[in-house]
């Protein structure tokens, strides 16, 4: 029981890391969004890739807005 009980916890840590950074990376995206609209570099490619894995199948749901304002 013991080292199940370790797995379970050492596995429910790891998922908790994952979803701090896809948080993080959603927050960051949606900020960079406002700061710089149309630029383009690497570092936000990468937090915008990561925050669709997320928000795509979100956003097959919950309809735009505005143009391209979504909740």
């Amino acid at each position: 029981m013991f080292v199940i009980a370790n797995l379970l916890i050492a596995l429910a840590s790891i998922l908790r890391i994952v979803i701090v950074f896809f948080e993080f990376c959603i927050i960051v995206s949606a900020l960079l969004s406002f700061i710089m609209p149309f630029q383009y570099n690497r570092f936000r490619g990468f937090v915008d890739s990561v925050a669709n894995i997320i928000l795509n199948p979100i956003r097959r749901f919950i309809p735009t807005v505005i143009g391209n304002i979504d909740l």
